[in-house]
């Protein structure tokens, strides 16, 4: 389908990411693909926004309860495969509470009336210039209305990943989305920080013939260190670190990142592209029979067959 606006039943045009404007009578639609809630306490200027290389935060806290706490729920809205039409959309306290109660993960929705952040959004998936903040009330200010049917082709299941064969055109600290199996699984060990002992958990994952470390550390540790050897995982919002020392890429977490369950499509294609692939193949062949010799990663299997002839 072309682009410009699709008039869904709501009636409201909802345009794609990249083509929305924030005009009130358009809508920006897609599939919510991430959907989570933080709690600070405190500063939520300092807290709740990681730092960029210069230290410099993007937005402003919202309004906290009885208790001190602020509540903001922060969202990943893809319209299709490509990791340009991802929106990253943030709301603090009543509406943002709301919003996790009208939708969850996977739903198709459209909003309207959100408020444009001309400024890429830190530390998030979103590769475009502006992201999204809803303000005041879910269904006067905003509206979220869950869609029946794809809007357009290609609206993706899960949020588009990066490939790790790619990484080497992915900017340093940049955050991405990865489908990997867990070949190496060392468990979490605690180690010092700057701070404060801490468990961190260095895995190795691979899909295909790349294998890249994750750090993960605190509750991520853990997390990670639970999963088997052999295990398909999503990693989302992970950050790509280039090592000095060597030329190669580690994944690290901060407190936006989630291991999630590998779709079984998703597995499948993991486990073709890595471990059923033969990397050396040599073939003999003798005066009454030939042999066929595999190698598998590190073990090898050999054939032999006889001549009927």
């Amino acid at each position: 389908m072309g682009s410009g606006p699709v008039v869904p039943m709501s009636g409201v045009p909802v345009l794609k990411p990249s083509e929305y404007r924030g005009d009130k009578d358009t809508a920006v639609a897609g599939r919510i693909v991430t959907l989570t809630m933080q709690e600070f306490k405190g500063d939520s200027k300092a807290a709740t926004q990681p730092r960029g290389k210069k230290g410099k935060t993007a937005g402003k806290g919202g309004q906290s309860d009885d208790s001190g706490v602020k509540k903001k729920v922060e969202a990943h809205l893809a319209a299709t495969s490509s990791p340009t039409e991802v929106l990253y959309i943030e709301a603090w306290g009543e509406i943002g509470t709301k919003l996790m109660q009208l939708c969850a993960v996977g739903d198709l929705v459209s909003i309207q009336g959100g408020t444009v952040q001309e400024q890429p959004a830190s530390y998030s998936t979103s590769r475009l210039h502006y992201h999204l903040r809803l303000k005041g009330h879910l269904g006067l200010n905003v509206k979220a209305v869950k869609l029946s049917a794809d809007p357009w082709e290609d609206v993706p299941a899960v949020h588009p990943l990066v490939p790790l064969e790619a990484l080497d055109r992915v900017k340093d600290k940049q955050q991405i989305c990865v489908s990997v199996v867990v070949v190496d699984q060392p468990g979490a060990i605690e180690r010092q920080t700057s701070s404060k002992m801490s468990m961190v958990c260095n895995a190795l994952v691979q899909p295909g013939q790349t294998k890249v470390r994750c750090s993960f550390w605190g509750e991520h540790a853990s997390e990670l260190a639970n999963q088997p050897s052999g295990q398909a995982l999503l990693l989302y919002q992970v950050l790509v670190t280039k090592r000095k020392d060597v030329a190669s890429w580690e994944l690290t977490s901060w407190r936006g990142t989630s291991i999630q369950a590998c779709p079984p499509d998703i597995a499948s294609d993991l486990m073709l592209g890595g471990k059923l692939m033969w990397t050396t193949l040599v073939f003999r062949c003798y005066s009454n029979c030939f042999s066929i010799r595999l190698r598998f990663f590190s073990c090898f299997l050999f054939f032999a067959f006889s001549s009927c002839v």
